[in-house]
């Protein structure tokens, strides 16, 4: 059900999702926009250095190909 949900509302196909596995595991979360940038308000006080001065979003795009998801971290294709 979800893999369907997905291809059919954001055109991810199984392929896609496989080869993305570490924005899954590495990038920390993985979600929306608002979820991302929720989460990272909710636990700012968790970042040092320059994240926690610094950083005004939470929300890192994953890539072109997965438009409308985020992860916490940058992460190269």
């Amino acid at each position: 059900k979800v893999l369907a949900r997905l291809n059919s509302e954001h055109g991810i196909l199984h392929e896609m999702l496989m080869r993305r596995v570490q924005h899954l595991t590495r990038g920390v979360i993985f979600g929306s926009r608002e979820f991302i940038n929720g989460w990272f308000e909710r636990n700012r006080a968790w970042f040092k250095g320059s994240s926690a001065e610094r950083r005004r979003t939470g929300a890192r795009p994953v890539s072109k190909d997965w438009k409308g998801f985020y992860n916490l971290r940058k992460l190269s294709p």
